[in-house]
């Protein structure tokens, strides 16, 4: 909805003539700093999200609980589980993937016999790591793993389990990547998935020395040991995402194992699959009752083979067993039509409380169930709790695929579940409603990043696990990938929630804060919305096959927007699909979005769009990226008709895609162009020919990301997904990394201010960065845009003193009418340089003194409520 703007009266004189401090101050605003000198980083902690895994609490203090993730390692929490902070320290092993920094922490244990102990393993690398300082240090302590499946990155650990009253036993289970067993070192996927094996070691001396003790079709991952007799040990095997070695996709045979039970402490073992009731054999949960221990729940399912198996009914669910094993009985059946035919319920949790053992939870995708005991059956009746479009989670937020759960050790209703892809999220009513504690805690996979153009405070940010907002500049986050409408645009229209999840990239309207754009994997199309994301529409747009990697407004006139179809080939690694050309082209709204058309000229159509950029002054020129299949030069296309027509605009560019474009808006004419594999480039004739801009860096780098300062053309950002943020203060010419306080490097994206003083990078893994003090609502929601006219500078002329000209240069954060004269000492007027409307931006205006006698003038600036002056002093 349209907004009233008010504009506050102020007027501002300067109080000498040389020596004026650079960015006036109006009202108590403080004076602007560049961001590049507001080092270190701050890590905000959000938003949101991650490869979440094991949740945990301490034995000896019920206030101490840890979370492990993926990319962001070990977190802990001191106040039960509401706030986190990193906890990694001598944690040395990092992951391969981008900048090679990851913390890839899988599972997590404590000793329940001695609390200061904690087991830690990761993923992929296959390393074992122990505190016994309740997780404040960390040692390797993996010797007898298999090195070479180490060196394959091959092995990941997916569990431990503690004797319960020898702490130096202990048991952990893993998996083994198809390229670690297959004979050729190849990776073999079954209908969908890799098909993994499984192994599980174990230590007799507290994790001096490891044996393997079984390696099987599919991998391990919960063990539970009979108190009663401690060598009784049940392993779940397989999970959801994963396929068994033993999958047979040409006989339609799922493959699996199902649970392992030994009774001589692993030195042999018995298969629990279909002959003992479990029709389903991935079991990726297990837990068993505290109090009976021929109890066990098993949650079991497979993206793929709960439904197309040789049964042809869907199979996922809850399995219980009331004598040790030997006989397990569906007692929850999964909905085999969640979001659609052939994709059933992925049941990830199953959780009995400790405090508590009549209740019981079953967490899948798409809902959360409890359940209570009833002699003498077990857990049977379950009562299903999630939202109408089935998902679960805090509001504006979906939950991912629960991974595992943990019930408080005091209260059975306070349970927390960790999620691929959604965080972690708590319930203190027993599952009916959440709210997301993740505060401090992220590995989220961060894609964009875009700020409102009336405050630096409020960002929004698109990661895979969906879109976030913030209003205070990220000290917390709120999920606003709400239910949306799906509007089909033909003679009827359809009403239909769906979730938003794997975004992509974000765009804030210039003329209205309010007004933001989306586009993500889980649909092709462009997502927007009128309120700040309390309620989102899909704009379904014919032909669209990609999501949009960039979109672009109209600085004159916002309501034309273009946006680019595309995918960075940066991102298969990530797992975003890579098939080229993937992209759907260039498309342009004359509506503000509400409706869409293709961009029709042959160079475009139907090609891997993957950056789009407009003029700042001149919106009939339009710049866009793209990359087809590498084999043509095909990298940049300049448009100077508004997008009518198209010419190739890339002397100089190397047969590289390149991922992002960046003007400088002090100099229009002046083009940065970051590379996939080939770092920056650059160009000071408006795109006609290029030059390598990357000393300092390394020249292969992957640049997604490029911010020039809009006061200091000569100060230019750039974003690598390997070595973190590197700074040029002379126009590009060279670089220096500034990473201080950047605790991964992975950067996915950068996003500066409008007045250069703040800016946020994404980080692959780890969240959103934030260099400067960010300006925030007074109440850190309402805005108000009495504040943009705070933002208005008039700069003081350069050169100065002068003869002849000199240059005149302000800015203006939001469209304007802009009055700029000049007057003598005495008031009398000598010249009107600007009576004009203006565009948001920096602007400059030529002065010409010829004629004029020596002495000192007055330039004068009035914009909305705004005015400002500056003394200038002509000699000649």
């Amino acid at each position: 909805m349209k907004r009233k703007v008010n504009i506050y009266i102020g007027l501002i004189y300067t109080s000498a003539m040389f020596g004026f401090p650079e960015i006036a101050t109006l009202y108590g605003q403080p004076p602007v700093i560049p961001a590049y000198q507001s080092l270190p980083w701050y890590r905000t902690g959000g938003p949101p999200g991650g490869l979440g895994y094991d949740i945990r609490y301490s034995f000896s203090n019920h206030n101490l609980w840890y979370v492990t993730d993926t990319f962001a390692g070990i977190h802990m929490s001191k106040d039960r589980g509401l706030t986190w902070s990193p906890n990694t320290t001598g944690i040395t092993v990092r992951s391969n993937f981008f900048a090679g920094d990851h913390i890839p922490i899988f599972s997590c244990t404590v000793d329940p016999v001695d609390p200061n102990i904690v087991w830690i393993g990761t993923d992929r690398i296959g390393r074992i790591l122990k505190s016994t300082e309740k997780g404040y240090s960390w040692t390797l302590m993996d010797n007898g793993v298999d090195q070479t499946l180490q060196a394959l990155s091959a092995l990941s650990f997916r569990g431990f389990t503690v004797h319960p009253t020898n702490s130096d036993i202990v048991y952990t289970m893993g998996e083994i990547a198809s390229w670690g067993w297959t004979p050729d070192g190849s990776q073999r996927t079954g209908a969908e998935l890799d098909m993994t094996k499984g192994i599980v070691y174990k230590t007799i001396d507290g994790g001096e020395n490891w044996k393997e003790i079984w390696r099987g079709n599919n991998l391990a991952r919960y063990c539970w040991i009979d108190p009663r007799d401690p060598e009784k040990l049940f392993i779940s095997t397989g999970i959801f995402d994963r396929e068994a070695a033993n999958t047979d996709t040409s006989a339609d045979f799922p493959g699996g194992v199902g649970i392992l039970r030994s009774t001589d402490g692993g030195t042999t073992w018995e298969e629990l699959n279909q002959k003992n009731g479990l029709a389903n054999l991935y079991v990726g949960s297990l837990f068993m009752h505290p109090a009976n221990p021929d109890v066990l729940l098993a949650a079991a399912s497979s993206n793929y083979w709960s439904y197309y198996n040789p049964s042809g009914k869907y199979t996922g669910g809850i399995y219980q067993t009331i004598d040790g094993g030997d006989n397990w009985e569906l007692v929850l059946l999964g909905d085999s039509t969640y979001l659609g035919a052939g994709w059933g319920e992925q049941f990830g949790v199953v959780e009995i409380s400790t405090q508590n053992p009549d209740i019981a939870y079953a967490v899948s995708d798409g809902a959360v169930y409890r359940c209570e005991w009833r002699s003498p059956d077990g857990y049977r009746v379950w009562e299903k709790m999630n939202r109408p479009d089935n998902t679960w989670g805090s509001p504006g937020m979906m939950a991912g695929i629960p991974i595992d759960a943990q019930c408080d050790p005091e209260d059975p209703m306070r349970i927390f579940v960790n999620n691929y892809l959604g965080g972690n999220f708590l319930s203190t009513d027993g599952g009916e409603t959440w709210i997301s504690a993740t505060k401090g805690y992220t590995g989220a996979q961060m894609n964009s990043v875009a700020l409102s153009s009336l405050y630096s405070g409020v960002v929004y940010a698109g990661a895979r696990t969906g879109v976030f907002s913030s209003s205070d500049g990220g000290e917390n986050w709120k999920g606003i990938n709400k239910v949306v409408t799906l509007e089909i645009e033909n003679a009827e229209t359809t009403l239909v929630s769906i979730p938003i999840t794997q975004v992509i990239t974000i765009a804030v309207d210039p003329m209205d804060d309010d007004h933001v754009l989306m586009s993500g994997i889980n649909r092709n199309s462009v997502f927007t919305t009128w309120d700040g994301g309390k309620n989102w529409t899909l704009v379904g747009i014919p032909g669209f096959g990609s999501p949009a990697r960039s979109f672009a407004f109209n600085p004159l006139d916002p309501s034309v927007v273009f946006a680019a179809s595309g995918v960075d080939p940066g991102m298969g690694s990530a797992g975003l699909s890579l098939s080229f050309p993937p992209g759907s082209g260039l498309y342009v709204s004359h509506d503000r979005a509400k409706t869409w058309a293709p961009v029709t000229v042959e160079e475009l159509k139907d090609n891997n769009v993957l950056n789009v950029v407009v003029h700042p002054k001149n919106p009939n020129i339009v710049y866009a990226a793209l990359f087809s299949d590498g084999s043509h030069n095909e990298t940049i296309y300049k448009s100077t008709d508004g997008g009518i027509s198209w010419n190739l605009s890339n002397s100089g560019l190397p047969n590289l895609p390149v991922i992002t474009l960046a003007i400088s808006p002090s100099n229009p004419d002046i083009l940065f162009a970051g590379l996939y594999k080939g770092s920056v480039y650059k160009s000071t004739n408006g795109g006609e020919t290029w030059l390598s801009s990357s000393t300092g860096m390394n020249p292969e780098e992957e640049i997604p990301g490029i911010e020039v300062d809009p006061f200091d053309g000569q100060a230019v950002y750039a974003g690598s997904r390997t070595n973190g943020v590197y700074l040029s203060l002379d126009g590009g010419t060279s670089w220096s990394a500034m990473n201080a306080g950047l605790e991964h490097r992975a950067v996915n994206t950068l996003s500066l201010s409008n007045d250069g003083s703040v800016l946020y990078a994404g980080i692959w893994g780890d969240g959103v960065y934030r260099l400067g003090t960010p300006a925030i609502p007074s109440n850190g929601v309402e805005r108000s845009h009495n504040y943009r006219m705070l933002q208005c500078r008039l700069y003081q002329n350069y050169p100065n003193p002068f003869n002849a000209s000199t240059m005149i240069r302000f800015f203006i954060p939001t469209y304007a009418h802009v009055l700029l004269k000049v007057y003598d000492l005495r008031g009398r007027e000598i010249a009107t340089l600007i009576n004009a409307g203006l565009t948001a931006g920096e602007h400059a205006v030529r002065f010409g003194a010829s004629g004029l006698p020596s002495g000192v003038y007055v330039v004068r600036m009035s914009a909305g409520g705004f005015t400002a002056a500056r003394k200038v002093l002509v000699l000649q």
